[in-house]
C-alpha cells in the first residue's frame, strides 16, 4: 500500500531574488509541478528523491542569500563609519593657541590662533622675511592646531664659523631663499683679517656658508681647469695670494713640462677675489671630435690633446666597416688648432706617390744634369707605370718604366731615353 503525505506538509523551495538582497518562499502549489500525479507508483518511488533535491536547493540558495546580505551590510557599515569619522573630525574643536617666533624683524612676535574647528590662515606679521607669506593652521583629531607658515624659508639660529683654527658665533636672521648675510672676519680671540667676509646664503630652505677671510686678495681654494677629452676637468688646490701662480701640468698631458697659469681676480675694497684660469702650455690643441668623409666612407676622428706642430695619424678604418689595406689619415696641431694634412688610404700594393729623378745626359757635346718630378698613380703588383723621357735626351720619345714590387714598392726598371743618358737615380 502507498503512503499519502498531506498537502500541508510538502516542503517549500526557495527562490533567490538577486540584486534585491532578499529571498522569498514559493507556494506549495509550485511543488506539484515538480512531482508526478497523486497516487501514481512513479510518484511514490520518485517523490522522496524530488523532495531531497528541493531541500538541497533550499540550503544552497539560503547560503547565497546570506552572503549577499553580509556583503551589503559590510559596504553600508564602512560607508557609515567613514561618514561618522568625517562628522567626528568636523565636530572637534581646538582651543586657542599661539605661534611665537622671529619672523624676520629681529624680535619675537606672537600670532594668535583662535579656538575653533576646521582650518584657516592669517597673513604673516609685519617685518616678516616673506611679506606675502601666510600662517596656516588646521584642527587635528588630538584637539590641537597643526600650524605651518611661509613667512620665511631659513629659520633664524646661531651658527659657529671657523677658519684656520679661529671661530666666532654668528646670529642668523630668518630669511627667504636667495638671501645673503655677510659677517665681518673678526673672531673670538681677537684675530681679524684685512679682507673678506663670512658669507651665509639661504638656499633650498637651509643655511650654507663660506669663510672668505684672508690678508691676501685671493683666499686659498679649489680651481677647476678643463682639458677636455679623456683628461677632462682637473682640480687644483690653490694657495692664497695676490697676483699670478704657475701650476704643474697633469700627468698624461701632451706637453708634461708645460704650466697652468692662474691669476687672482679683481675684488672690491675690503673683499676677496677668486682665482681664475689664465692660460696653459700643457697642450696647444684641445682634444676634438672631427667628422670626415673619404670616398663616401664616414669616420669620426677622436683627436687627443696635442703639442704645437705634432701630428696625429689615424688608421684608414671607417665607421661603415670599410678598411683600406694601406695609408693613414693625418692631422697636425697648429696655432689655430687641428688641421687636416692628408688622407692616403688605398687598397694598392704600391700607393700613389711623388717621384724625383736625377738625370744626366749629353746635349750638343755638353753634360746636362737636372731633376725630373712626376706623380705615379697607385697600382697592384704586376702593373707598370711608363713616363715620357725628358726633352733633350738622345731619345726624347722614349719612356721611363716603373714596376710595382711586392717588397720594394715602386722601382725604376727601364730607361729608354737613348745612349746619352749616363746616370739616373731615384
Amino acid at each position: 500500500s502507498s503512503t499519502h503525505r498531506p498537502h500541508s506538509r510538502r516542503a517549500p523551495y526557495v527562490q533567490a531574488l538577486r540584486g534585491a538582497g532578499r529571498c522569498t518562499m514559493t507556494p506549495n502549489e509550485e511543488l506539484d509541478r515538480l512531482l508526478p500525479p497523486e497516487g501514481s507508483n512513479t510518484r511514490q518511488g520518485k517523490g522522496k528523491a524530488a523532495i531531497l533535491l528541493v531541500f538541497g536547493l533550499v540550503l544552497a540558495v539560503s547560503a547565497i542569500c546570506l552572503a549577499l546580505s553580509l556583503r551589503g551590510n559590510t559596504s553600508n557599515s564602512l560607508a557609515m563609519q567613514g561618514q561618522q569619522l568625517a562628522r567626528t573630525l568636523d565636530d572637534i574643536e581646538c582651543a586657542e593657541d599661539e605661534l611665537e617666533a622671529d619672523f624676520g624683524s629681529g624680535q619675537l612676535t606672537k600670532v594668535v590662533i583662535p579656538s575653533g574647528k576646521g582650518s584657516g590662515e592669517k597673513p604673516c606679521p609685519a617685518g616678516s622675511a616673506n611679506s606675502n607669506g601666510k600662517v596656516m593652521y588646521k584642527c587635528t583629531s588630538s584637539g590641537k592646531w597643526n600650524i605651518v607658515n611661509t613667512c620665511f624659508n631659513c629659520m633664524g639660529r646661531t651658527d659657529i664659523a671657523k677658519v684656520a683654527g679661529k671661530k666666532r658665533m654668528v646670529a642668523l636672521r630668518p630669511a627667504i631663499n636667495g638671501a645673503v648675510q655677510r659677517e665681518k672676519c673678526i673672531f673670538e680671540d681677537g684675530t681679524t683679517f684685512s679682507r673678506g667676509h663670512i658669507v651665509y646664503t639661504c638656499e633650498h630652505n637651509q643655511w650654507t656658508h663660506k669663510v672668505l677671510c684672508s690678508n691676501q686678495r685671493c683666499v686659498a681654494g679649489v680651481l677647476a681647469v678643463n682639458f677636455f677629452g679623456g683628461m677632462g676637468e682637473v682640480l687644483y688646490q690653490v694657495a692664497e695670494g695676490d697676483g699670478k701662480l704657475s701650476l704643474e701640468c697633469p700627468s698624461g698631458a701632451a706637453n708634461p713640462h708645460g704650466k697652468v697659469h692662474v691669476q687672482c681676480g679683481s675684488a672690491a675694497e675690503g673683499d676677496t677675489g677668486e682665482w681664475v684660469f689664465a692660460s696653459q702650455t700643457c697642450q696647444d690643441c684641445n682634444p676634438s671630435a672631427i667628422n670626415i668623409t673619404f670616398e663616401e666612407h664616414p669616420k669620426t676622428l677622436m683627436l687627443d690633446g696635442g703639442s704645437l706642430n705634432s701630428y696625429h695619424p689615424s688608421p684608414c678604418a671607417f665607421d661603415d666597416g670599410k678598411r683600406y689595406k694601406k695609408g693613414k689619415i693625418v692631422y697636425q696641431c697648429t696655432g689655430d688648432g687641428w688641421k687636416f694634412v692628408q688622407a692616403s688610404c688605398n687598397d694598392w700594393d704600391c700607393p700613389a706617390q711623388n717621384v724625383k729623378l736625377r738625370v744626366q745626359y749629353q746635349d750638343q757635346g755638353e753634360a746636362v744634369v737636372g731633376q725630373l718630378h712626376m706623380q705615379i698613380d697607385g697600382a697592384n703588383v704586376g702593373n707598370d707605370y711608363k713616363y715620357p723621357c725628358p726633352a733633350g735626351t738622345a731619345s726624347s720619345s722614349g719612356q721611363l718604366t716603373f714596376a710595382c714590387s711586392p717588397d720594394l714598392g715602386w722601382r725604376l726598371t727601364k730607361a729608354e731615353c737613348g745612349n746619352g743618358v749616363q746616370e739616373m737615380a731615384t
